[in-house]
């Protein structure tokens, strides 16, 4: 994660923020069995910023600390155990655009409260 927004940590407003919790649901490319189960859900609690992990028939629930880990970052995860998300076209493309909202809200919070295209800069 710093790596990847290093202004947002370097400034030390890091600290001093509520988590930015999110709660997402992934479809997997197929149902797993009970140990299969057991085994996703500790894999991804051992990763920081992951508070619940749910698994029911082919749906993965997640809740994570946005400060902590995105949701590419898990996806990354599961693909280590092979355990494969759905990837037909809409899953892809819902998965694509959560991931540049969270890119994005990164990006927002690294920059403070700067002026920005919405807002114009303080006159002098």
């Amino acid at each position: 994660m710093f790596e990847a927004t290093p202004q947002l940590y370097a400034s030390g407003t890091v600290e001093k923020r509520i988590p930015l919790l999110k709660t997402r649901k992934l479809r997997l490319a197929r149902l797993c069995d009970a140990g299969e189960e057991r085994l996703i859900e500790i894999y991804l609690l051992e990763m920081m910023g992951v508070a619940t992990v749910y698994i029911q028939d082919d749906s993965l629930q997640v809740s994570y600390d946005l400060l902590q880990v995105t949701q590419a970052r898990i996806e990354q995860r599961l693909n280590e155990l092979e355990a494969y998300l759905d990837d037909n076209w809409w899953q892809r493309l819902r998965r694509g655009w959560i991931q540049n909202a969270e890119e994005n809200e990164l990006n927002n919070l690294a920059r403070g409260s700067g002026a920005c295209c919405n807002r114009p800069p303080p006159h002098v």
